[in-house]
């Protein structure tokens, strides 16, 4: 950061002693995404030190059944740096294509489908996070990935990823788990439906490994499945959290 009032004001907080109050109301929803790319180990960690009493992990399923944190099963190509590197862009589900407005006929869009089924969790390890953007006019992979399609409320200090200059963290769910509990918070895991990869997992042997996976919590989903399979199950459990928070207060 450049030397100048903003720069002296913020580096007074390295000193201070103030810390954020943990609470269960607080939710570091896909970690704390405004300042790191989602659902990576930097933006779990500081939604910790925000004071998030509770963390969340959207399970996403690879290609060789394993467990990942993605906010969808395929958005591999708007999130993650997939796009700049040929020899897993080549295994994308629809492999990127630009927009063409010059054509005939003109092709107005780019295309583009990436998802964590397209890859075994070796390969998408290898990856690296970046902030959720894409522009859909963009006539090259390097435009649709552009930092200069970040939302203007999040910041790309920490999500360079094109270049590798930085490279935030992908997690499994397991290392998700392990972050979050080595800090004495909660998790909740939200569980929704997915494009099955080559192990053809059914949706309820995903959710026997999300409840596997070493939770410090009994509760698996914390009342955020998304699946009417779990409807009566995560109202079941909201109604318990509310009559236990009335019977404290």
């Amino acid at each position: 950061m450049r030397n100048g009032t903003l720069k002296t004001s913020l580096e007074q907080c390295l000193t201070s002693t103030f810390r954020n109050q943990v609470h269960d109301f607080s939710i570091g929803h896909r970690g704390a995404c405004q300042q790191f790319p989602e659902h990576t180990a930097q933006s779990y960690q500081a939604a910790i030190e925000m004071g998030a009493g509770i963390v969340e992990c959207d399970v996403s399923v690879t290609k060789d059944g394993e467990l990942v944190c993605r906010h969808d099963q395929c958005d591999l190509h708007t999130s993650t740096n997939i796009l700049a590197v040929p020899s897993l862009a080549a295994k994308c589900s629809i492999p990127f294509t630009p927009a063409n407005p010059t054509a005939n006929p003109p092709i107005p869009s780019a295309n583009v489908k990436c998802c964590t089924s397209d890859l075994t969790l070796a390969e998408f390890k290898t990856l690296c996070g970046r902030m959720d953007s894409s522009n859909s006019a963009a006539t090259s992979a390097a435009a649709y990935m552009s930092m200069d399609n970040t939302a203007t409320f999040r910041t790309d200090l920490y999500s360079d990823a094109w270049d590798g200059t930085v490279c935030p963290t992908l997690v499994t769910h397991k290392e998700s788990i392990a972050i979050i509990n080595a800090a004495g918070r909660k998790f909740t895991p939200e569980l929704k439906d997915y494009v099955q990869g080559s192990m053809s997992l059914t949706y309820d042997q995903v959710r026997q490994k999300v409840q596997a996976a070493g939770a410090r919590e009994p509760r698996p989903c914390h009342g955020n499945c998304f699946s009417q399979l779990h409807v009566d199950l995560a109202f079941a459990e909201c109604r318990r959290l509310s009559t236990s928070t009335r019977q404290r207060a």
